[in-house]
């Protein structure tokens, strides 16, 4: 098994990962990984990397659940579901390669600018719906929906998306539902 991150060794902008991901700068963290912006240094596109804090990548459970988080987002493709291309197990750690997204959570939302109306309401739920039904359909239950794990995806045509995100949690049904 090859050395990965420890807590204290967390990645530094411009670290290179995998040979192709070049590290911008932390964009968030939870109970058991940080994600990153990175960019992907072959086609010069901005992605998001997901990484487990140091402690919890030398775990194997933990390691296989970051790889079955990864499956599950990947067989569902759908507009409202975060858009997995890529998983990473290399010497700088394990890694989850996610479309880069730019807008705040409902968490955020509501904290900044209190409850939404009941139209606005309606139509984040109505794209949540969506991206539940398109998961349900490949078999995948999210199991961890929270206002956090719902992003507000600004669009330069308009009105924002709504993107679920953190399959961390899943179970995979084994078939469609």
């Amino acid at each position: 098994m090859s050395q990965h991150q420890t807590p204290e060794n967390t990645l530094a902008p411009n670290q290179i990962i995998g040979g192709r991901y070049r590290v911008v700068r932390p964009i968030g963290a939870g109970g058991v990984g940080v994600v990153y912006e990175a960019e992907n240094i072959v086609i010069q596109k901005r992605v998001a990397l997901k990484c487990l804090h140091g402690r919890m990548e030398l775990q194997q459970s933990h390691r296989s659940r970051l790889l079955a988080e990864a499956r599950a987002a990947a067989l569902i493709d759908h507009d409202n579901v975060i858009d997995v291309t890529d998983f990473l197990d290399v010497e700088q750690g394990v890694f989850i390669v996610m479309e880069y997204l730019q807008g705040q959570s409902v968490s955020e939302m509501v904290t900044e600018k209190g409850p939404a109306g009941l139209a606005r309401t309606v139509e984040i739920l109505t794209q949540v719906c969506h991206a539940l039904g398109a998961a349900h359909k490949a078999g995948v239950v999210h199991r961890d929906l929270t206002a956090s794990n719902v992003m507000l995806v600004s669009r330069s045509f308009g009105a924002a998306t709504v993107k679920v995100l953190d399959f961390g949690i899943s179970k995979m049904t084994g078939t469609s539902l």
